[in-house]
């Protein structure tokens, strides 16, 4: 999958994720970069639609407002695209900063409105949803939630075609408490966003609900073998199995 506009002050500000030299850089980068997907004849691809400030994330001032953001990033997919036409559709994905809230509905909307000549589409990333709503400490109050946003989907009548399905207990740590960035912020983001499986009773009646056309068990585990126990688990709570 592609993730697209992630820049500068995304995670640890890598260079993969740096803001070209010019707007036209980045309009080329982004276009190429779809070209080199179309080589894997995708079903879709996944552009993170999103913007980090890192102090923002932590805490700080706020520097930039989704309602902002977005507009600019909706003419900069339209720039891409007519750049290079890919053959299979854009999906846009929920991640960290600002960029699409799905508790954002009408901003949501304005975004979709804005691209609805082209061929594109979202993700709900839902361990992503629910990494900045930590209250939601159980894999029930997971479901719920997700069951919700499903509700106000169907609402604005637009589909999230893809599910990337995973979450974060809510005990790993929190930002520092006057708001700092860590010392090392893409260790921190891999400690807040560890990918684990989502495990509840409640799991198969809110997937169902929000209808998604591809489900991605989208684990992080460090090793084959709880790759392989993460996906049982999880894949097992889909299909409504009782796991251990």
């Amino acid at each position: 999958p592609l993730a697209g506009v992630a820049v500068t002050n995304f995670g640890g500000g890598s260079r993969r994720y740096s803001s070209a030299e010019s707007y036209g850089e980045l309009v080329r980068r982004r276009a190429q970069e779809l070209r080199e997907v179309a080589v894997f004849e995708p079903q879709y691809a996944v552009w993170h639609a999103c913007y980090t400030p890192v102090p923002q994330v932590f805490g700080g001032p706020v520097a930039l407002t989704s309602e902002q953001f977005l507009p600019h990033l909706a003419q900069l997919v339209r720039d891409v695209l007519e750049e290079y036409r890919p053959s299979f559709p854009v999906c846009f994905e929920n991640a960290w900063g600002v960029g699409l809230d799905y508790d954002d509905l009408n901003t949501l909307q304005g975004f979709a409105e804005a691209l609805a000549d082209l061929p594109v589409g979202f993700v709900l990333d839902l361990g992503h949803h629910l990494n900045v709503r930590r209250h939601l400490s159980t894999p029930a109050a997971a479901c719920e939630e997700l069951e919700s946003i499903a509700e106000g989907m169907e609402g604005t009548g637009l589909p999230a075609e893809v599910l990337h399905l995973h979450w974060t207990p809510p005990e790993s740590p929190k930002s520092r408490e006057d708001g700092s960035p860590p010392d090392d912020p893409t260790a921190f983001f891999a400690d807040q966003d560890q990918h684990r499986p989502l495990v509840d009773a409640k799991l198969p009646q809110a997937v169902r609900r929000l209808r998604p056309r591809w489900v991605v068990h989208e684990l992080g585990a460090m090793s084959l073998a709880d790759h392989d126990e993460w996906l049982r688990l999880q894949a097992g709570a889909l299909r409504g199995e009782e796991t251990r």
